[in-house]
């Protein structure tokens, strides 16, 4: 597993305790080599983020989906803030272009109470890709242009309105 001191030393510099090896193996994560387990501290994949993903439903992702979605961003409260915004059922996928595209909970949850509770989380994407923010939808209702879809509004924006 660790090999040699060169190996141990390197996993120590990079903080691998026994206790992370140990806490990680209690997860079902063993038998892990010295550079996974470096490259999981590295990119700050802890015990405690991964029992997080189990409490969120996201349980038995291999090393690296963890470590991917470590790289993108996804925080236990990001996905907490999308559970609260009405997706507890998102794929780790669909977190990861949400996250990618900058959409965030309270994103949607501004567009939501501007009306827009039925958008797909790809429909929230391409809205805030458009620039289709919730002070641009608010401007154009109060210029009287109320209740447009919002590939509509997208329309718009990109035509400069």
């Amino acid at each position: 597993m660790l090999g040699d001191v060169d190996r141990l030393i390197r996993c120590r510099d990079h903080g691998v305790t026994p206790d992370f090896i140990e806490r990680l193996s209690d997860l079902g994560f063993t038998r892990l080599t010295a550079d996974k387990l470096v490259r999981t501290r590295d990119h700050g994949v802890t015990p405690d983020y991964i029992r997080g993903m189990h409490s969120l439903s996201y349980p038995n992702q291999a090393l690296e989906a963890y470590i991917t979605l470590k790289d993108h961003g996804i925080s236990i409260g990001y996905i907490e803030g999308m559970g609260d915004a009405g997706y507890t059922w998102a794929s780790l996928d669909a977190l990861r272009r949400l996250k990618d595209h900058g959409v965030t909970a309270d994103y949607i949850q501004d567009l939501h109470d501007l009306g827009f509770k039925d958008l797909s989380l790809d429909e929230f994407v391409e809205a805030h890709n458009h620039g289709v923010t919730p002070d641009y939808i608010q401007g154009m209702n109060d210029l009287g242009f109320k209740d447009l879809p919002i590939h509509e509004l997208q329309r718009m924006k990109g035509h400069g309105f």
